[in-house]
């Protein structure tokens, strides 16, 4: 219960309505029932068409492919023969490289989005630059190889999160990680998340991607292990 203090005034409606959000409406129409992506007013600048906004545009330019220093005619650093390949997905600054290539792997690929992380896994990795955005690369552009190594985001399944999961177009880039296996048919696939993905949706959501990765052609299994058998963090 709270209580005004004494000779304290309520606030005024003014004061009030300057606090509430407003509704967020199209500003190409000025409704409020819709938002400006979806107006059937407002006119592509790209094709000059109704019903959608450029980014949305089905005529619009493919952006290219960013394969970074992975691109075919790029000189890598690693060329020499390894004990097995590998690819890494979702790769940040490249924590799968460090411990695969301890193993005599060597990295053929490599994408990641953020151009921060981009910069950071070229530092420590003989300035390879990963490949940007994975949705944007065809199947073809990625090179063969024995593993394919991928933690893919985890925000859709954390406890800390909204835990959106599969429906979340974070959680949905998992399917990325289907569509390559199709494609390349790698001997293994090491995947890396949280551990609010073995519980997510009562268990649902993880039998959905391991019925996707059976569907491909692996036998899958999962395990949560405790990375404080190896660093200093209960993680």
């Amino acid at each position: 219960l709270l209580e005004r203090p004494q000779g304290a005034h309520p606030p005024s409606r003014s004061t009030l309505s300057s606090r509430m959000p407003r509704a967020r409406g199209c500003y190409h129409c000025y409704q409020s029932d819709h938002r400006a992506r979806d107006c059937p007013h407002c006119v592509c600048a790209t094709c000059g068409g109704l019903g959608h906004e450029p980014p949305r545009c089905p005529h619009r330019t493919p952006a290219a492919e960013d394969l970074g220093d992975f691109a075919p005619h790029a000189r890598l650093s690693a060329a020499e023969p390894a004990a097995f390949t590998f690819i890494e997905l979702f790769a940040g600054i490249g924590g799968f490289r460090v411990a695969l290539a301890a193993l005599g792997g060597r990295c053929v690929f490599a994408s990641e989005v953020d151009p921060f992380a981009r910069g950071s896994y070229a530092a420590n990795h003989c300035g390879e630059r990963p490949a940007g955005d994975i949705t944007q690369i065809d199947a073809s552009s990625v090179p063969a190889h024995d593993v394919l190594a991928a933690g893919f985001p985890c925000q859709p399944f954390s406890f800390s999160g909204k835990r959106g999961g599969l429906g979340d177009p974070r959680g949905a880039l998992f399917l990325e990680i289907v569509r390559l296996a199709r494609a390349h048919q790698p001997k293994a696939l090491l995947l890396e998340n949280v551990r609010g993905l073995e519980s997510h949706d009562g268990g649902r959501t993880l039998a959905i991607i391991l019925r996707e990765l059976e569907g491909c052609g692996y036998c899958a299994r999962h395990a949560v292990i405790d990375a404080v058998g190896l660093l200093p963090q209960q993680r």
